[in-house]
């Protein structure tokens, strides 16, 4: 729910003591034109007798609204909204409350529409029961009414409908995509492809990740290569091994261009016993090449890969065997001490899955343009719309749709990489999911392409402070790290371990979990940008605190005092003032989500009156806590 919004269902909350100048009350009561069925279902609501009803109201004031409904329904009954007879939307007042009683009333938002002349709301079938609808202009705000704009004590979100979902882009993100088919980094402008799984093979050749083995003196592999930096020469690269002297042909587009590749011993037949040597330079087409390996004579070298250069460059060494084709290449050379996962190389990924589609025995779901939000039907489905909502705040749709391009890791299951939200009162776990490994175990946790969270990671109930998200965010951090690594820029590793060693050295962190390594810092910072109200560095190393001598095993705790060691960091001013670098670059990839200023949480609007400290301590976000409403949902 964004600020505009909230202002709008204060607006709406509002309407029996005050009606501002420019909102629209559309009565029951008082249409230009209705169906004679239409009949008073109790003193607040109204409805028709029976199907086909329809309300007419004349609006003389054109402009951009939002329509809200105060109604109750316990089945879904949509209607359909026409203005001067163009339909707009079939889905008006298609969510529930759970009853038909008047006392069940709520506001539901729709829109917002351009709306001038007649409003038409109608159905072939029937109707819910409805006590009013309030057109609010998109231009209101909280000073629009006399109740004020709050926090989200009255946050709500429709249990059958979607939520508000925005699709915020992001300009530097929109600037490297563009850029990735157009630039390749310094120092790997030559590189064009590395070869390692044959095309086509005779029946003898067996492939395996070190090496391509041949039994036999006759047969074949063929490689594909697609010339996709416009070369006109190449070189080819070989890595080997062979014992003795096993020299081989090398036949590019159906010519013999070399036959006496590999022909030097290297000392055995091992990994230990690679060596790389360079073939050509030899003229390349401008689309698809094949490269075909035969044996010159006897038997074949035990070949690792082929790498393909461009013979255009002022560098003449022969390349190493490398982790393989970048599914991105990085924007910047990486520093080679830095440990690169395989699923930034295409050798090592399956192919993308964009038509995943959840299985609906299972899950509720919500495709947020590419980036899948999954709830277990044992999960109420106002936690999915809850957590949609935060993702949505935050992570530009441009990194959502790369979700649905990751390319899962071999032997993983396949992607698109999809946030799982399980439910802790029947103590599911990620094995319990259809799509995952039944060995899976655990609720909360990251493993490609799955990101799995706790329902009671948020709240529904009207006595909590409001929904929390810290450990769905910290989560969701590590699946947008590895999908950013493999689909935008593996630079993104480099970057982040560089703001991470400088709040190392600066000790900003302590023991707190953001001080463990690269992946959990991200995951932590983000907690505190996004503005979750996060506990974990408060808590510091729990290892430490629960030891006798105050003091864990690692050696990095021991240049500090005695006891947990944390930080009282609560809001983003504390990561904006004490790990600048860190919030700069969360800015670089991430939207923010408030002013840097403010130190509210994502989802309050407009809280000066308490205070974030106080309310911190209020949040029950414990699986205790979720256990016990759900059970007071259930009575």
């Amino acid at each position: 729910m964004n600020e505009e919004l909230a202002g709008a269902y204060a607006v709406v909350e509002g309407v029996d003591e005050s009606v501002p100048g420019e909102v629209v009350v559309l009565s029951m009561m008082d249409t230009y034109l209705k169906a004679d069925s239409f009949c008073e279902q109790s003193s607040q609501v109204a409805g028709f007798n029976g199907t086909n009803g329809f309300a007419v109201w004349n609006l003389a004031q054109g402009g951009k609204y939002w329509l809200f409904c105060q109604m109750t329904a316990e089945d879904p009954r949509p209607l359909c909204l026409s203005i001067n007879d163009t339909v707009i939307s079939k889905a008006v007042c298609a969510s529930t409350t759970g009853s038909w009683k008047a006392d069940d009333l709520q506001w539901f938002h729709y829109g917002p529409f351009e709306m001038e002349g007649s409003v038409k709301l109608d159905t072939d079938g029937y109707w819910p029961h409805v006590k009013r609808f309030v057109l609010v202009p998109t231009t209101a705000s909280p000073e629009t009414s006399a109740t004020t704009s709050r926090a989200v004590s009255s946050y709500k979100s429709e249990p059958d409908g979607e939520p508000q979902l925005l699709q915020l882009n992001h300009a530097q993100v929109t600037e490297r995509l563009a850029s990735i088919p157009n630039r390749l980094p310094d120092g790997m402008h030559n590189f064009m492809a590395a070869l390692r799984q044959p095309k086509n093979m005779s029946d003898n050749v067996r492939v395996s990740d070190a090496m391509i083995i041949v039994e036999g003196g006759r047969g074949y592999y063929e490689f594909e290569i697609i010339n996709e930096v416009w070369a006109k020469e190449v070189y080819l690269d070989v890595t080997y091994a062979s014992g003795d002297t096993r020299p081989v042909t090398l036949t590019f587009n159906g010519d013999a261009v070399e036959e006496c590749c590999c022909a030097a011993e290297t000392g055995g037949y091992g990994v230990e016993n690679f060596v790389n040597t360079r073939c050509g330079p030899f003229p390349i087409q401008s689309e698809v090449n094949m490269i075909k390996v035969t044996a010159t004579k006897g038997f074949f070298p035990h070949i690792s890969e082929i790498r393909v250069v461009d013979a255009n460059t002022e560098s003449k060494e022969v390349t190493k065997r490398s982790h393989g084709t970048w599914i991105v290449p990085p924007s910047s050379p990486l520093r080679p001490e830095l440990p690169l996962q395989d699923f930034c190389y295409i050798e090592n990924t399956q192919d993308a899955n964009p038509d995943f589609e959840p299985d609906p025995a299972f899950y509720n779901g919500i495709n947020l343009d590419g980036f899948w939000v999954l709830a277990s039907k044992e999960v109420d489905k106002r936690i999915l719309n809850q957590a949609a909502e935060l993702l949505c705040r935050y992570i530009p749709v441009e990194i959502r749709r790369l979700c649905l391009q990751w390319r899962a890791p071999k032997g993983m299951p396949q992607g698109p990489f999809r946030l799982v939200i399980l439910d802790p009162v029947t103590d599911q776990k990620a094995g319990d999911c259809p799509d995952f490994p039944d060995s899976w175990g655990g609720r909360n946790g990251t493993s490609n392409p799955g990101i799995f969270t706790s329902a009671d990671d948020f709240s529904l109930h009207p006595q909590r402070f409001g929904p929390c998200g810290e450990l769905t965010v910290h989560e969701v951090t590590h699946g947008l790290d590895m999908v950013i690594r493999q689909q935008l820029d593996p630079y993104f590793f480099q970057q982040t371990h560089d703001c991470w060693q400088d709040a190392i050295d600066r000790k900003v962190y302590r023991k707190a979990y953001a001080a463990a390594n690269r992946h959990e810092y991200l995951a932590e910072i983000c907690t505190l940008f996004v503005g979750t109200g996060p506990t974990n560095f408060l808590k510091g190393c729990f290892q430490c605190t629960e030891s006798e001598t105050g003091m864990c095993e690692w050696e990095p705790h021991r240049a500090f005092c005695r006891g947990k060691g944390g930080v009282e960091f609560t809001k983003k001013s504390h990561l904006i003032k004490n790990d600048p670098m860190g919030y700069e670059f969360l800015k670089t990839f991430l939207i923010e989500i408030k002013d840097p200023e403010d130190d509210s949480f994502w989802w309050e609007y407009g809280t000066e009156d308490e205070s974030t400290d106080v309310a911190i301590c209020n949040i029950l976000t414990t699986e205790e806590a979720y256990k016990t409403e759900v059970r007071d949902r259930l009575d």
